[in-house]
This record gives C-alpha cells, sequence and structure tokens, in this order.
C-alpha cells in the first residue's frame, strides 16, 4: 500500500496542477449530481399501429392489433388506464406533426370506443415528430415513424374496493348572481386537490347553476364556478378539516359579479406541448407580453380565459373529451396565472378559467394556423 501511494504521489509531479484540478472538480461534480433514475411504471401491456403517409386513417392489417387491445381492456378485473400516444415522421413541419400525432390518436381511440373501450380510461397525447427515429430513410422504414402507442396501466391512484369503503361527503354547490340572487347557469368543474396543490378533474358539470355528488371524506376538493358575462371563481373546500363530518351533506353558494370587460387582447403565440399546460420555450416573448399588460397602472383586474382546438367534425358528446377538453383550457389558464403571479402580479387582481372549446374562431378548421387560433390565450381587461 505504501509503495502504491509513493509511486501515486510521484505521479502527481508530472501533472499539470490546473489540468489535475479541473479533473477532479469534474468527479466530484458528477459523484454530486449522479442519483438512482426514478422509477418508471412498466405497462400491463403495449401494442403499436402504423399509418400511412399523411394519413389518419386505421389501416385495414392493423385492425387485427386494435381487436387484441379490445380485449386486453375487457379481460382487466382492477383500475387501469390507458395511454393512447400519435407519433409521425419528420416532414412537413412540427406544429403541423403534432396535429395530424394528435388525429391519429384520436382515431384509435374512436375505434377502440366503438368496439366497448372505456373512454374515461383513455389519456391521449401527440408527440409529432419529437420521437422519429428514421430521419432521412426509406418511405417504407418511415412507417415505423408515423405510429400510435398503446399502453395500458395498472391505476394506481384509483380507490380498490376496501378503499372505497372510506366514508363519503354529499356535497352540494351552486352560483348565483351576486345583486339579484338569481340561478346562474353555466359551468361547475369539480377537482380534487393533493398535497402539492395540483388538481385533477373529478367531474363536469355543464349548462346548470348547482350539482350535487358524493366524495370521498379527508380529501380536499376544488370547485370552478364560471357561468358568461360573469367573473369566475375556483374555491377550495377542505373536507380534511374537523369542522366536517363524515356522512352528511354539505351545501356551498358562490355568488358571481357581473364581468364589465374594458377591453380584450388575444394571445395567439402563448405555444403549448401537445395536450399539456407546459409552455413550449417559444412562448417567452408573448408571456413578457402579458405580463407587461397586467403591470400596466391603469389594470385593476383581469380575467384570464384558457381556449382549446377540438373542431366540430370531431365527436363533440363524449364525456371523457368534454372533461379533458374543459380540464386543460383550466390547466393553461392556471399556467398563465401562475406565471404572472410568480412574476409579482397580485392574485386578488387575478381571477381564470377554460371555456374548452366553446369559443373557437374556427369551428370546422383542419388548417394549423386557424387551429393555433383556437387554442389560445385571452386576457380580459376588466372594470374593477
Amino acid at each position: 500500500m505504501k509503495l502504491t501511494l509513493n509511486i501515486f504521489v510521484g505521479s502527481l509531479k508530472n501533472i499539470n496542477t490546473m489540468a489535475f484540478l479541473r479533473f477532479l472538480f469534474t468527479t466530484v461534480l458528477f459523484f454530486a449530481c449522479w442519483q438512482l433514475p426514478a422509477q418508471v411504471q412498466k405497462p400491463l401491456y403495449k401494442k403499436e399501429v402504423y399509418f400511412e403517409f399523411n394519413k389518419y386513417e386505421i389501416r385495414n392489417e392493423d385492425k387485427k392489433s386494435l381487436t387484441a387491445v379490445v380485449r386486453a381492456i375487457k379481460a382487466q378485473k382492477a383500475p387501469y388506464y390507458i395511454e393512447i400516444t400519435g407519433h409521425t415522421d419528420n416532414v412537413d413541419n412540427s406544429r403541423y406533426n403534432y396535429t395530424l400525432g394528435m388525429q391519429r390518436a384520436q382515431a384509435v381511440a374512436q375505434y377502440l370506443i366503438k368496439r366497448g373501450g372505456d373512454s374515461t380510461k383513455m389519456r391521449l397525447y401527440s408527440k409529432g415528430e419529437d420521437k422519429a427515429k428514421t430521419g432521412e430513410a426509406p418511405d417504407s422504414l418511415r412507417l415505423f415513424d408515423r405510429r400510435v402507442e398503446i399502453l395500458l396501466f395498472a391505476d394506481k391512484t384509483v380507490l380498490t374496493a376496501k378503499e372505497d369503503s372510506v366514508a363519503k361527503i354529499t356535497f352540494t354547490a351552486s352560483m348565483t348572481d351576486s345583486v339579484t340572487g338569481e340561478k346562474l347557469a353555466g359551468e361547475l368543474l369539480l377537482f380534487k386537490v393533493d398535497a402539492n396543490g395540483n388538481t385533477a378533474i373529478v367531474n363536469s358539470f355543464l349548462n346548470t347553476d348547482n350539482f350535487t355528488t358524493t366524495i370521498a371524506y379527508g380529501y380536499q376538493y376544488q370547485v370552478a364556478y364560471s357561468a358568461k358575462g360573469y367573473r369566475s371563481k375556483n374555491i377550495n373546500y377542505n373536507f380534511a378539516d374537523s369542522i366536517f363530518v363524515p356522512n352528511k351533506t354539505y351545501t356551498a353558494h358562490t355568488k358571481l359579479r357581473t364581468l364589465k370587460v374594458k377591453r380584450r387582447v388575444s394571445f395567439e403565440k402563448i405555444y403549448f406541448y401537445g395536450n399539456e399546460a407546459r409552455f413550449l420555450p417559444t412562448s417567452g416573448g408573448e408571456l413578457r407580453r402579458v405580463l407587461i399588460l397586467a403591470k400596466q397602472p391603469d389594470v385593476a383586474a383581469i380575467e384570464i380565459v384558457g381556449h382549446v382546438n377540438h373542431p366540430y367534425y370531431f365527436n363533440q358528446n363524449d364525456s371523457h373529451y368534454v372533461r379533458f377538453n374543459y380540464e386543460l383550457s383550466y390547466n393553461r389558464a392556471k399556467a398563465v396565472y401562475n406565471y404572472l403571479v410568480d412574476n409579482g402580479v397580485k392574485r386578488s387582481v387575478i381571477s381564470f378559467k377554460g371555456v374548452s372549446n366553446t369559443e373557437m374562431k374556427f369551428p370546422t378548421t383542419r388548417v394549423e394556423s386557424e387551429m393555433q387560433q383556437n387554442r389560445r390565450v385571452e386576457v380580459l381587461i376588466l372594470e374593477e
């Protein structure tokens, strides 16, 4: 050991000191930052189907594969969910390919639903060309990029029969005009709130002034109240609080104020990842424009309105898509809200809501530039 140490120390005399220090610093930094990779849940079942160039129709040769997926779905005894992700090759631009990837995912979802698949268990995504592998390969190989990936997972967030036996609360929520007391027909969205403040939609109640539902005792929920012509409210209810008693009925009543809009500003260049509420890096400039607007001295209050693109030639009545689109538009408006709050705008002057695809500028479009205007974020400058 002593001989080895002497050799090592002696060899240091022949090494440039600065080079050695750089090496030592890099080594220490590597081990300081290194950590075990996060555990990734493995799917119970997976399948891929493929598409012709620039198409999203199901090929005859893939129908057998999708029939096998339906069998796998119907064989599930425990809670599950399905991720359906559309992909494209790298021909054309990335925005177009995100849309095409989603159209492929929707085509697969519709095929499964018509054959007995549960739409409420399906989560649709588009990766566009992000995962394309074949590059400049012949078209026969690019077929493998033009695919939809179907993954079936055990849903560990759903209560088992034993867990579902916990106490319940009957919850009623309603909304009226703050001045007249008249009932307001609008949208009430019920979310479950986790320990980190993240929300997941439980149900959507549309074209109504109230809802009554049963929820699990011991959890926190949020209701998003909105009606056309009124300023929205998002209110949290913590049913883990000791003031609430299991197996009782609780009523929440909210009054909404009339929305007095001074001006309406559209921000169509706030781009999001497909089917997500995460900003694309190219959104930075547009977000700064929103921030400058919100901080103007004459702006006393603003409402952020999130929109999504879901043209009328898609199924408008499927309950899964209805909930998904309301949640997505809500979360995108919330993302802009969080950006403004993180950059110094007071929470008290901002409200936000999602209106799904109910206010599309181009309801039947197939053109990407028009789709982008459908999935915009609007800022309403209000009279306070």
